[in-house]
């Protein structure tokens, strides 16, 4: 009998860029069998010009894959809905092709995430990220922004509004159980929803079933790119408006996935 992966990562791909697919997949642990990728691929235009399955599969070691072709585009939220439906993992966490794991990360989180009480519970494990560039060069950040310890000093009701305003940490710094993504369910795509990632850490703090606790060791490495919604290089209209679509999609009645 085949046990369940202990995680899935769940990686959309819209726009896929072999340099930082290179860069994420050396990053990490693809010879344990107890982590999952799972893979979407959109259909792709002639760039990038190799098969961009037969080069997935070439990085397959002991980790366990699953690479989904899709047979018609489909939007980020709407992807990220279909892929984590196949997911067979414990615990599932978002990954973008710009991420990096920083080194030892799977030694120091293995034995929080096979803690039996850690996975009965609705809980998110969350990390601090370090900050890059374009090129992966860590970045200082002064003003502590993306440090976690000031979410979770937040009193409980407000760790939403923090998070909401702040935006201290990414979505590709959280980890979901299935006990609370059995709570919240997944809000059925739209058009205009956000990106899914932050939707669904907001909808976990909102939640008051949902239990916040730090991830042990070392992060990723999280890459400040265009259109990032940290807000580091959107303008303030513009982030004004993915705060307000943010909002709405929390306040929106929506099914369980």
């Amino acid at each position: 009998m085949e046990f369940p992966p202990l995680l899935s990562l769940i990686l959309p791909l819209h726009q896929p860029r072999l340099d930082y697919l290179e860069e994420l997949l050396n990053s990490l642990p693809l010879n344990q069998p107890e982590l999952e990728i799972v893979v979407g691929i959109n259909p792709l235009p002639s760039i990038p010009s190799v098969n961009l399955r037969a080069w997935l599969s070439s990085w397959r070691q002991g980790a366990r894959w699953q690479i989904v072709e899709n047979s018609r585009p489909y939007g980020v939220n709407e992807h990220f809905y279909i892929l984590q439906k196949i997911a067979r993992g414990t615990w599932l966490a978002p990954v973008d092709q710009d991420d990096r794991w920083q080194p030892a990360r799977w030694l120091n989180i293995k034995g929080q995430l096979q803690d039996p009480q850690s996975q009965l519970q609705p809980l998110l494990l969350a990390s601090n990220p370090q900050l890059c560039n374009s090129d992966l060069e860590w970045l200082a950040d002064p003003l502590k922004r993306f440090s976690l310890q000031p979410l979770l000093n937040t009193p409980l009701g407000l760790r939403w509004l923090r998070a909401f305003a702040f935006n201290p940490v990414p979505g590709c710094c959280c980890f979901y159980n299935r006990p609370l993504l059995a709570r919240l369910g997944w809000p059925a795509p739209q058009p205009v929803n956000p990106y899914y990632d932050h939707q669904l850490m907001l909808r976990a703090l909102i939640s008051p079933h949902c239990v916040v606790e730090a991830l042990n060791g070392p992060g990723v490495d999280w890459r400040r790119h265009e259109g990032c919604v940290s807000g580091s290089k959107l303008s303030w209209l513009a982030l004004l408006i993915d705060r307000c679509r943010l909002l709405a999609s929390l306040i929106s009645p929506y099914p369980r996935s």
